[in-house]
């Protein structure tokens, strides 16, 4: 009896294995902007498959992954210091099911570039990205100016990389039905948790100068902010569950045409 009360005592003392993140201390902004008029939407934006969703708002994240202490980086815990900047439009699957399909993605580290496209499903090119900046051989992406910000209830400061909808053709997976050739082009699901540590809800100015290489503006009805909320936290636990297989893409990636240009 004793011996089994001091197991049990032991086991109530002992703290349960925390979940190691990706990206330790990282912030996130998100921006909700109204999607463009069906008129002024620009074609070859979407994958065949794939409709807008004009009753959601789109998303801009801006991420800075780039404060890692030097335990992170002496235990392998931090994965690749970068800054990131993705448009997340809404859209409905064939069932008419809603995500967020990102459709531009920028990075500033090479290893994050190749992460993001192999291990993410998420087509990235390099760029500079600052808090109120973000320019592309020498092109302004996109221009920002806070004014004040209040704390908001953690409920409000949405994850914008939870249950992502996203397009690869680096998909490695095993042949499955419906899958013609598993190493081709892909929709494949994503997530990764964040565990928040503060949240606040952002007033800002956005200008997002149009070009022929960075079009983006072309996606907004307007470039008025309807939200923006700002979280500081870990990102990506391991726990989270590897991507998963949503159905082929029915087109070739060379009629994906938007951002050819790019």
């Amino acid at each position: 009896m004793q011996h089994s009360l001091l197991v049990l005592l032991l086991l109530l003392a002992t703290p349960l294995s925390a979940a190691s993140f990706a990206y330790p201390n990282s912030t996130v902004t998100t921006i909700l902007l109204p999607v463009a008029d069906s008129r002024d939407f620009p074609s070859f934006t979407l994958p065949p498959s794939l409709s807008l969703d004009r009753d959601r708002p789109a998303r801009l994240v801006i991420a800075d992954h780039t404060v890692v202490s030097p335990r992170d980086l002496e235990y392998g815990d931090a994965t690749s210091p970068h800054c990131a900047f993705q448009v997340q439009l809404p859209v409905l699957d064939t069932a008419k099911v809603q995500h967020y399909h990102t459709v531009y993605s920028l990075v500033t580290d090479d290893v994050a570039q190749l992460l993001a496209r192999d291990g993410q499903a998420t087509p990235a090119k390099l760029a500079e990205i600052a808090p109120s900046l973000i320019t592309r051989r020498g092109t302004k992406v996109v221009e920002s100016s806070e004014g004040a910000s209040v704390t908001a209830d953690f409920s409000e400061c949405v994850n914008p990389f939870k249950d992502l909808l996203q397009l690869t053709t680096q998909a490695p997976l095993p042949s499955m039905p419906g899958v013609p050739n598993p190493l081709n082009s892909v929709f494949l699901t994503t997530s990764q948790s964040a565990d928040i540590a503060s949240c606040e809800q952002l007033t800002l100015a956005l200008n997002l100068p149009s070009s022929v290489h960075e079009p983006i503006a072309n996606l907004f009805a307007s470039t008025t902010p309807i939200s923006a909320y700002r979280f500081t936290g870990k990102l990506g636990a391991d726990t989270d569950e590897p991507p998963k297989f949503h159905s082929p893409f029915p087109g070739a990636i060379k009629d994906f045409m938007f951002f050819k240009n790019t």
